[in-house]
């Protein structure tokens, strides 16, 4: 073999040496994986609408599960909530809590004549918090409780006080507690109930965690708990001027509670309340 001859199949192999290995790309080969900008788009779209569809469905979807679920569970909710309220805040030794008390119950009757599918199970328990705060709240299953600022409040008389306390347990009879953990927990929920029935609903209701802020209501349901007290006071032949002129006056304040930053403005419930009384 001379110099100028080609090497052989052997010898060319001896001196090959081959490139450094590199990635498969992934749009090559049987499993090609295109990652368009239309393909993910499209599943975007999937996305936001399977969002839009179960948001559109929360109100019916809530309804259809809280008639599953017996009082019972508002009742085990709102213990646990007052259990956590009375181990963090001050009981005030108020001379008012009895008379809180009859007006509770005065509320409690009207509403059980004004409303029978909405009556409460029981006569309310009623607490009195020394706190300088202007606010009552209802937890689920009526549980009242009124903040001593609210009781000291200038405008504060009984036919404010029962306004007042008729729309916190207004809340209470509606279950909008409970429907409000129900749309947070929506899927949690659901899903106990189908493996863990009834009491497995409960039980994910209760969670851990569960504050005052998940019952943070709607303004539909604002709207509601205030026409069924516009109902009470007019049933019990009470002003609704008084509360009118109160739920005025808290749109100027300075700072709002927290439950009711969801509230519509103090002049448009102080309206409707006053288009109640003059009905026919």
């Amino acid at each position: 073999m001379t110099s100028e001859e080609p090497p052989t199949v052997a010898e060319g192999e001896k001196n090959f040496e081959p490139e450094p290995a590199r990635p498969l790309e992934k749009s090559v080969g049987f499993n090609a994986k295109r990652a368009g900008n239309r393909e993910v788009l499209g599943v975007l779209a999937i996305i936001v609408a399977a969002i839009l569809a179960l948001y559109a469905s929360v109100g019916p979807v809530t309804s259809v599960v809280i008639r599953l679920i017996p009082f019972s569970a508002d009742e085990a909710v709102g213990a646990k909530l007052a259990a956590f309220q009375r181990s963090t805040s001050r009981v005030a030794d108020d001379a008012r809590t009895a008379h809180v008390r009859e007006l509770v119950a005065t509320a409690t009757t009207a509403i059980g004549h004004a409303s029978p599918d909405r009556a409460l199970t029981k006569a309310p328990v009623v607490t009195v918090l020394d706190d300088a705060g202007v606010n009552a709240f209802a937890l689920p299953g009526g549980e009242i409780f009124i903040l001593r600022g609210l009781l000291d409040a200038p405008e504060m008389n009984d036919d404010v006080l029962l306004g007042v306390l008729s729309h916190e347990l207004a809340h209470a009879a509606f279950r909008h507690g409970l429907r409000s953990l129900i749309r947070r927990n929506l899927l949690r929920t659901g899903a106990a109930m189908m493996f863990g029935g009834i009491d497995g609903g409960t039980g994910a209701l209760l969670g851990e965690g569960l504050t005052l802020g998940d019952l943070a209501y709607d303004r539909a349901m604002e709207s509601e708990a205030d026409k069924l007290a516009g109902e009470v006071l007019l049933a019990l032949h009470r002003p609704v001027e008084p509360l009118a002129n109160f739920l005025e006056k808290l749109d100027n304040a300075a700072s709002l509670p927290a439950l009711v930053m969801n509230h519509p403005p103090g002049r448009e419930r102080a309206s409707s309340l006053r288009a109640q009384a003059v009905q026919p």
